[in-house]
C-alpha cells in the first residue's frame, strides 16, 4: 500500500508545513546539485534546534526546486531533512524523468514535460497509517542506474542501519508505483533470503553496483567467493563477482583530439577503488600538464579481472585495429590476475575476436601513469 496520499500523510505535511516549511529561508539555497543538461536542483534547508527534546534529533526538512537553466520546472518538500537522490534518464517510452525522494523511504518520479509526478511511500515503514503493518523497515533509496535494454533499475541504497545494497525494480511503466514487495534484493539472492537476518554474519558484507552489461546486472562483494550467477527472467539477469576479482580502470581523454569512432585516451591506472580512481582523475585535470590545459575528461570502468589479482600486479590482454588514418580503433581488453592467464587468455581472445594488432601489459594497482604530463607537437 503506498502511504502517500493518505490521511495520514497529508497530517504530517500540514504539520511539517507550519513547523518547517513556513520558515525555511527561500533567498539562498542551501546547495546546488547540477545534473546534466542544464538540470539543477536548488535545496532550501530548515532544522528546527530551538523546539527539540535532548533524546531526540531535531526537525528538518528541505524545499527542492528543479530548474532548467533558469526556468523552474518542479519543486517539491523533502520531509526527512536531506535529499539524498536525483537522477535524470531518458526512458524507452521517449520520455524523460526525474527520479527523487521526498521521505527516507519509497521514491518518486518526475515526467519533466509533462509536470506529471508519482510518489510512492511504504505503507507499512509508518506506524501512522492504520492500513500499515506497523513500522517495518523498508530499502532507502540513494542513487539508482538505469537500464534502457531491458527497463529494470538497480538501485543503491540500505535497509536502515544495514550495509550498503542493491535492489533491481521493473521500471518499464515508470508512473506506476512498484510496491516495495516486488523489489529484488541483490543480497537475498546470495544468501536465499536471510541477509537481513540479525544473527546472519554474511549480513554484514555491502554490495556495490558495478555496471549494466546488455540484461545482466554486475555487482561485487564479498558477500560470494567465487561470481555467482541468477536468472530472475528473461529480461534480467545477476552476477555477483567478489572484491577480489574487481579493479577500476581510469582513462583520461583529449576530447579535441578525438572524432567520430576514435578516442584520444591516455591509461593512468588501475585502481582498487572507484573512489580513489575519480580522485586520482580530478587531480590530473587540475594540477598536471596537458591535462589541465585541453579540454580533457576522464572515465572510470570497473574492470573484473579473471582468476581474481592475487597481489598487486595485474596483465592487461588488449587488442585493436587501425582506421585509415592509421589510428587505434575497435579496442578490446582483458585483465587477468597472473601471466601465465593472460597469455591463456590471450589465445582465446585471438580465438574469438579478429584484431590486427594483440600484445599484453603489466600493471601495478595504484600505479599512475603519465605523471608527468603531455604535450602536443
Amino acid at each position: 500500500m503506498n502511504f502517500h496520499g493518505t490521511k495520514e500523510y497529508l497530517d504530517i505535511i500540514k504539520g511539517l508545513d507550519e513547523r518547517i516549511f513556513s520558515k525555511v529561508n527561500m533567498d539562498t539555497p542551501d546547495r546546488v546539485r547540477e545534473l546534466r543538461d542544464g538540470y539543477i536542483i536548488k535545496y532550501y534547508y530548515y532544522v528546527d534546534e530551538e523546539n527539540c527534546s535532548p533524546d531526540r534529533a531535531p526537525e528538518d526538512g528541505e524545499i527542492c526546486r528543479l530548474y532548467k537553466e533558469t526556468d523552474m520546472l518542479y519543486e517539491w518538500k523533502n520531509i526527512d531533512g536531506r535529499s539524498r537522490m536525483a537522477e535524470i534518464i531518458d526512458h524507452s517510452d521517449g520520455n524523460r524523468y526525474l527520479i527523487f525522494d521526498e521521505d527516507l523511504y519509497g521514491y518518486s518520479v518526475l515526467n519533466i514535460a509533462s509536470g506529471e509526478c508519482m510518489h510512492y511511500i511504504p505503507a507499512k515503514s509508518y506506524p501512522d497509517c492504520k492500513d500499515g503493518n506497523g513500522c517495518e523497515e523498508t530499502f532507502i533509496w540513494c542513487d539508482c542506474r538505469y537500464n534502457p535494454k531491458n527497463d529494470y533499475l538497480a538501485v543503491e541504497g540500505c535497509i536502515w542501519a544495514c550495509p550498503d545494497g542493491i535492489i533491481l525494480v521493473d521500471f518499464s511503466e515508470p508512473m506506476k508505483a512498484v510496491e516495495s514487495e516486488e523489489w529484488i534484493d541483490v543480497g537475498d539472492l546470495c544468501t536465499d533470503g536471510s541477509r537481513h537476518e540479525p544473527d546472519d554474519d554474511i549480513g554484514s558484507y555491502d554490495i556495490e553496483f558495478m555496471k549494466w552489461e546488455g540484461n545482466n546486472v554486475i555487482c561485487r562483494s564479498d558477500i560470494v567467493k567465487a561470481p555467482l550467477y541468477k536468472t530472475i527472467n528473461d529480461k534480467l539477469k545477476v552476477k555477483i563477482v567478489p572484491n577480489s576479482m574487481v579493479l577500476y580502470e581510469l582513462m583520461i581523454t583529449d576530447t579535441e583530439l578525438s572524432y567520430n569512432g576514435y578516442s584520444e585516451d591516455f591509461m593512468i591506472g588501475v585502481f582498487r577503488s572507484e573512489r580513489e580512481a575519480k580522485s586520482t582523475a580530478e587531480d590530473y585535470l587540475k594540477e598536471i600538464a596537458g591535462f589541465n590545459e585541453f579540454p580533457c575528461v576522464y572515465r572510470i570502468e570497473s574492470i573484473e579481472v579473471a582468476g581474481g589479482f592475487k597481489s598487486n600486479e595485474v596483465w592487461c590482454v588488449w587488442g585493436y585495429n587501425y582506421n585509415e588514418k592509421k589510428d587505434e580503433v575497435d579496442i578490446i581488453e582483458g585483465f587477468f590476475g597472473s601471466e601465465d592467464e593472460a597469455l591463456s587468455g590471450l589465445e582465446e581472445m585471438k580465438n574469438e575476436y579478429l584484431r590486427e594488432e594483440w600484445g599484453i601489459d603489466k600493471y601495478i594497482i595504484g600505479e599512475k601513469h603519465w605523471t608527468e604530463g603531455f604535450c602536443r607537437q
